[in-house]
């Protein structure tokens, strides 16, 4: 016995049905566009900040302004400020700068003035400040605040002749007593390292000898 499978449908009436069932998709296609154009429309109408949806660009003249305001709250308030930042009061620093400049070799770049890169070089002595604290209090990048590093150390060393004190003999006739309590105290420095010395060459000798 045949197994019923229903009646029989025509070739005609298989296209119709297919064509039907894309017409109904392409409906609903369409309906699904329409609601989403509506929600887009809507949205397009309220007043939206646009640098919350766009990138802001890199911009080195827009941060011009806030790293000489960074300088500024460094140097240009107060004696007292600049001493807690940089261990030295205003004049001071006015005066270590123009030294630099015309002893030392230090020259103001492009985008960087001499007062900066002394700023940068003292932060990071007075404070033991990492690269990377001194680069974001100074809006600038951490290749930047390393070569003004050296740059400023590189002038310092120029000026040794300048800054370090040239050391001078003391003779035997010297009156402090702070000198003869170091005389005093290296006279028996080196008789204790002589008998080191002697104690170790009879160590040495006796284990020689075995």
């Amino acid at each position: 016995m045949e197994p019923n499978h229903g009646p029989k449908i025509s070739r005609d009436e298989q296209i119709a049905v297919v064509v039907t069932n894309v017409i109904n998709m392409c409906v609903g296609v369409i309906g699904m566009m329409n609601v989403f154009i509506s929600h887009i429309e809507s949205i397009s109408d309220l007043e939206i900040d646009d640098t919350i949806y766009h990138p802001i660009r890199y911009s080195l003249i827009s941060r011009i302004p806030r790293q000489l305001e960074a300088l500024h709250d460094v140097v240009g308030i107060s004696d007292v400020e600049c001493l807690n930042q940089l261990r030295m009061t205003r004049g001071v620093f006015s005066r270590l700068c123009y030294v630099l400049e015309t002893s030392g070799g230090l020259k103001s770049s492009r985008n960087t003035s001499v007062g900066e890169q002394v700023a940068m070089f003292l932060s990071i002595l007075a404070h033991h400040t990492k690269n990377r604290i001194v680069k974001s209090k100074y809006l600038r990048s951490g290749r930047t605040v390393s070569k003004y590093f050296h740059r400023v150390l590189n002038a310092i060393i120029r000026l040794h002749p300048m800054l370090l004190a040239k050391p001078e003999p003391i003779g035997d006739d010297c009156t402090d007593h702070r000198w003869r309590l170091f005389k005093y105290a290296l006279v028996q420095i080196v008789a204790v390292c002589k008998l080191w010395q002697y104690s170790f060459e009879q160590i040495r000798s006796k284990v020689v000898s075995l």
